[in-house]
């Protein structure tokens, strides 16, 4: 038996009425705002948690700290595959992809390298701008290792633009891949 032959879903389509397509679609971009915000949020109050436990580790003077340990728990871990597993759907669904991506014979190199480099230079910018927050909350603007913090956030947004360059290029091999066995199945 399905959800949707139950006895109470159908009491509720009995008392709600038929659906309206316009409300549906506008409750659906209501709910995937949300659902991006809260994200967003939760990533970002997970990294500053972890970078502000590496600060304290780099500016400790204690001799016997061998080792940095972070605050990565198993929900942080949960919440990352179940964003994982969001994005892989969306793809296969081609969500985040237009026709012209689909349709286009030859990588479009320049504009997803521009993407790819927007995307590592906001991430260098963001880490850079929260280790240095992190610094001055615990040990004041003094103690801000600005060059050094800037050479880390650099190498993570280098990192960072490399990766998704691979992913723009994985995910247009795969919608050619899909265009190319649809094309011959017909």
């Amino acid at each position: 038996m399905k959800l949707s032959e139950t006895y109470l879903v159908r009491q509720w389509r009995a008392y709600a009425g038929p659906k309206d397509e316009r409300l549906e679609a506008e409750n659906n971009k209501i709910y995937r705002t949300g659902f991006m915000l809260l994200s967003v949020g939760v990533m970002a109050l997970s990294v500053y948690r972890m970078i502000s436990e590496h600060v304290a580790w780099v500016h400790s003077d204690t001799v016997g700290m061998r080792h940095f340990s972070t605050t990565i728990d198993p929900l942080l871990i949960w919440f990352l595959l179940v964003l994982l597993v969001l994005c892989v759907m969306q793809a296969r669904r081609g969500f985040v992809e237009t026709n012209r991506f689909g349709q286009t014979d030859t990588f479009p190199t320049g504009y997803f390298t521009l993407c790819s480099g927007l995307a590592g230079l906001c991430t260098a910018i963001i880490l850079w701008v929260m280790r240095c927050v992190a610094e001055a909350q615990l040990f004041g603007f003094g103690e801000v290792l600005w060059f050094e913090n800037l050479i880390v956030a650099a190498f993570a947004g280098l990192f960072c633009g490399a990766l998704t360059l691979v992913l723009f290029y994985l995910h247009f091999r795969s919608a050619k891949r899909g265009r190319d066995q649809i094309e011959a199945d017909l």
